[in-house]
């Protein structure tokens, strides 16, 4: 009779443990939602190509502000414009001739995007970035 108590009350405490543990994750903030995100790499005449890289946000709260993207293990800085409501986070990396240099730099990290949230930076993990068709200009 007591082994039934003592395994009631540790499966009790245990099933506290896990509710408790599931309330503080629904609670964690959503800061802004990923409405899509890909990238297109492109050739510009014979010396000069890129990658192109697109995130496309919805529903962000005020006090972000976006410092840069990692993508394939390169951090670039990100350029922010806004219509309807969508922001769309925008980034380039080039090689060969290069008529406008780009800051970038290899960190070997995934794919993410840094911002800073209340003077705190923070990251996001990008696991899926769709490739597009490679564009000729």
């Amino acid at each position: 009779m007591p082994c039934k108590y003592i395994a009631f009350s540790v499966i009790m405490v245990l099933s506290m443990c896990l509710n408790n543990c599931k309330t503080i994750k629904n609670k964690s903030e959503t800061l802004f939602n990923v409405q899509d995100a890909y990238y297109q790499s492109w050739v510009a005449r014979k010396q000069e190509n890129g990658t192109d890289i697109f995130i496309l946000l919805v529903k962000i709260q005020k006090e972000i502000q976006f410092d840069s993207l990692i993508f394939r293990g390169i951090q670039l800085p990100v350029f922010t414009s806004e219509m309807n409501g969508v922001v769309t986070l925008q980034s380039m990396f080039t090689s060969g001739l290069e008529k406008i240099p780009m800051k970038k730099k290899i960190v070997n990290k995934p794919d993410q995007l840094l911002y800073y949230y209340q003077g705190t930076r923070r990251t996001f993990l990008l696991n899926s970035i769709r490739r597009l068709n490679m564009k000729y200009k």
